[in-house]
């Protein structure tokens, strides 16, 4: 072996040395697994706000970064509600099968009306018992009607903070 191959080989075992060397123990891991299992379902509103980290030039509302939403799960259904500011909240979709478990919810629905169609994909992802991260993406064909100033075809990413409400 050369010296940048024993180079290499060095790093890697700093790196892989560094990485296992803050893994959790199995018995910390045990109590994380207990206090999730403690949490119980995602069941619950959620409320919070979504920042737009990515949207098209000129789409959606250019003034628009940040967006009030909330998500109602219960008995196995899902509702998504959004609000721009000054607004009051109004449906996206109400009462559609979700997938759960104890850490993670992720909702889908598609809507559409003549030419048009779009698509919602919302994940919760919780980081404690009653606080969780939202990663939102909605994709809009409008390929046969009329095309806003954003094209036919687009995509808008959002992510931001929610709580359950007691």
């Amino acid at each position: 072996m050369n010296i940048r191959h024993w180079i290499v080989v060095v790093a890697l075992l700093a790196v892989f040395t560094s990485v296992t060397a803050s893994a959790v123990t199995r018995e910390e891991a045990e109590a994380r697994l207990e206090e999730i299992a403690s949490w119980g379902t995602m069941d619950g509103t959620w409320e919070g706000q979504y920042k737009i980290v990515f949207k098209p030039e000129g789409g959606e509302d250019p003034d628009t970064e940040i967006v009030n939403a909330k998500v109602v799960l219960s008995e196995g259904k899902a509702s998504f509600y959004i609000a721009l500011p000054g607004e009051e909240f109004s449906p996206v979709s109400e009462g559609f099968p979700f997938q759960a478990n104890e850490l993670f919810a992720k909702l889908q629905v598609v809507r559409s009306g003549g030419a048009w169609v779009e698509s919602w994909m919302v994940d919760l992802s919780r980081e404690s018992k009653n606080q969780a991260k939202l990663f939102l993406l909605r994709t809009v064909n409008n390929w046969a009607g009329e095309a806003p100033p954003t094209g036919s075809v687009f995509a808008v990413v959002g992510i931001g903070s929610f709580s359950r409400a007691e």
